[in-house]
């Protein structure tokens, strides 16, 4: 006879509406940032010299509209997939929110991280958000609802991008190039430096909407850099929501930490929410 517990768990599992079972894929599908689809092995093992994204999406008829393009943390050397995508992916899709993962150009194992391993993470980045617009429509998005999600390093990546965005090059014969790389809105979780300051980054009044947070007991990424970007960013009349936690260190914005930062997307929905409900849709 089944022990009580497991029968609950498997009722639990049978009873679960279909709909929740095939929120999202399995999986996630892999494409280089022309593109062209990948093998997981392959996008694990080329990204270096050949960067991707995996793609993790809602079931169309529980999609939003909204994609997180997620530039993961690690210092420009390697990233944190699991904490950064994944765990993302597990909780945003879900809730119809579609999230993009990608592996964007660092340096060589051993190697010095240079000014040309953040201009290439740039270039990659900048292709990954015309990418995902250019497949709006297959993937059931919506071209005014792709942000950028950045931890750390990858935070310190989409606040450059916010200082260097086009709107596409509308002769262009490549339609992923005639597609804009300005992120509708931006979430920065615990933005690391590396050698800047704030006044190193220069951002315009056309930057993108912004949800700001970091821990102050951070000793990689100081919190007085996160409350220098913000200051910059409202100077540049950009709206700005900057959520200062008490503790967690550079790890806190996690899943799987015990911290009030942990918890950061009860705070973003909502905002998200009030951003886009002045942004008529697309679909």
């Amino acid at each position: 006879m089944l022990p009580l517990p497991f029968i609950a768990v498997l009722l639990l599992v049978l009873l679960a509406p279909l709909s929740a079972l095939h929120a999202a894929d399995v999986y996630p599908r892999y494409f280089d940032l022309q593109g062209n689809a990948l093998e997981a092995n392959e996008a694990a093992k080329t990204y270096r010299e050949r960067p991707n994204m995996a793609v993790y999406l809602p079931a169309p008829a529980m999609s939003t509209g909204t994609a997180l393009v997620v530039f993961p943390g690690g210092g420009y050397g390697g990233h944190d997939t699991p904490h950064h995508v994944e765990a993302n992916a597990s909780y945003f899709v879900p809730k119809g929110i579609a999230v993009i993962g990608v592996r964007y150009r660092v340096a060589q194992p051993g190697t010095e991280v240079t000014a040309t391993t953040v201009t290439n993470a740039l270039a990659d980045a900048q292709q990954a958000v015309r990418l995902v617009r250019s497949r709006a429509a297959e993937w059931h998005l919506d071209p005014k609802r792709i942000g950028v999600l950045g931890y750390s390093a990858g935070s310190h990546l989409a606040l450059t991008l916010t200082c260097h965005f086009d709107e596409g090059d509308a002769n262009s014969a490549d339609p992923i190039l005639r597609q804009s790389c300005r992120p509708d809105f931006l979430v920065v979780l615990c933005p690391w430096p590396r050698k800047d300051q704030v006044a190193d980054f220069h951002f315009g009044p056309l930057a993108p909407p912004t949800f700001l947070a970091t821990a102050k007991d951070d000793k990689v990424a100081p919190s007085e850099f996160a409350i220098g970007i913000a200051e910059s960013l409202r100077k540049a009349a950009v709206p700005v929501d900057l959520h200062l936690y008490p503790a967690g260190g550079h790890m806190a914005f996690h899943f799987d930490q015990v911290t009030e930062a942990s918890h950061w997307p009860e705070v973003f929905l909502p905002w998200l929410a009030s951003q886009q409900a002045n942004i008529p849709s697309s679909k």
